[in-house]
């Protein structure tokens, strides 16, 4: 962006700014970058919980391996508990990332919310007069 000449900058207020617009295209993106949000969470979220399971099996299988070829019960205690951290780490990250997806949607939705307002745009996820009033009937 360059500098605008004066002649440019003196007929600045003569040009109409559609600030209507401009709000719905902002709020237009952040619905759509709060959609993304909400997806890749749930996505991460099912992939810790997977990968939880994938570890619980490969522990499991990994424990009755050395069981069978005889090896000391320390060492099957040792694998198993290794293993047992990894699934409750895995699990919790879960959860953690669900929690924080939530989050920041409910931030993002209070944020869309707000710029409705402050544009004069009805909210869309907010219910409508006309909708509450079928609701109730």
């Amino acid at each position: 962006m360059g500098l605008k000449s004066l002649e440019e900058l003196h007929d600045m207020p003569n040009q109409p700014l559609d600030v209507q617009s401009q709000y719905t295209r902002r709020i237009n993106d952040a619905q759509a970058a709060r959609a993304k949000l909400a997806v890749a969470g749930e996505t991460l979220d099912s992939v810790l919980r997977i990968q939880t399971g994938v570890v619980f099996c490969a522990a499991l299988g990994i424990i009755l391996w050395l069981i069978f070829h005889g090896y000391s019960t320390i060492v099957c205690f040792l694998v198993g508990l290794g293993s047992l951290f990894q699934v409750v780490v895995f699990y919790f990250l879960s959860g953690f990332v669900r929690a924080l997806t939530q989050t920041q949607v409910e931030t993002l939705r209070s944020s869309l919310s707000c710029m409705c307002l402050s544009a004069g745009i009805p909210d869309p996820e907010l219910p409508t007069d006309e909708s509450e009033d079928e609701g109730s009937k």
